[in-house]
């Protein structure tokens, strides 16, 4: 496998430090593990682009993240990799675990995979979602519309007959606590986040806290 973890973001994320969090918590201890890109779209100037960004050729906004989203997975699909994981900058993500359940949704033959909530058809982009290079090919075929773009994935991938796999490893902060939670998403409602939050919560994992009868491993 050769899997890629494509992080949404866009300016805002840059000036009030959401991005440098995810630098120095969870891509700073296991970042080598899996390889990523932060994701602008024309909101990020190119010559302001640092090594692991790219931008790509779309407007700002909600409804306009599903042409950002198809615009990444174009590059991602040109460069042949296997599988595209898509987290936002609020995203908490233990990469260990991501990977282990990368390997076992691979293993069964799972393409499309994440928090499946709120009963609508598609997983929830907050706390992540991988594509395996068929659902990358199949929303790659579906026509971009205005809407938002963990919405646009689901119908591309309902309209090629590929399942909306549930994993309740794959959190939101107002959900439960799960020792063994592979992500959390840390915003408790749209444009409500602070990055320390993720810090916070960075330094309990790495000092092992547990915080239920079960016990957390990485």
């Amino acid at each position: 496998m050769n899997p890629l973890l494509m992080i949404l973001t866009w300016q805002p994320d840059h000036d009030n430090g959401a991005n440098d969090m995810v630098r120095e918590t969870y891509l700073y201890v296991w970042g080598h593990f899996l390889e990523h890109a932060f994701v602008f779209d024309q909101s990020r100037k190119h010559e302001d682009l640092l090594p692991d960004e790219i931008r790509v050729e779309a407007k700002s906004g909600m409804l306009e993240t599903a042409f950002k989203t198809k615009e990444a997975l174009y590059r991602a699909y040109d460069r042949g990799y296997s599988h595209v994981c898509f987290a936002p900058t609020d995203c908490y993500i233990i990469i260990p675990r991501m990977l282990r359940s990368l390997a076992y949704h691979n293993s069964v033959g799972h393409d499309y995979w994440g928090f499946h909530s709120y009963d609508e058809h598609h997983i929830g982009g907050g706390s992540a979602y991988w594509l395996s290079r068929r659902a990358i090919e199949a929303v790659l075929a579906y026509d971009v519309a205005s809407d938002y773009e963990d919405r646009w994935v689901g119908s591309a991938c309902r309209a090629a007959g590929i399942l909306a796999i549930h994993d309740h490893l794959y959190r939101s902060i107002e959900q439960p606590y799960m020792a063994n939670a592979v992500t959390v998403h840390l915003s408790e409602s749209t444009g409500t986040y602070d990055p320390l939050v993720m810090q916070n919560l960075h330094m309990r994992v790495i000092e092992g806290a547990v915080y239920n009868t079960d016990e957390a491993t990485l």
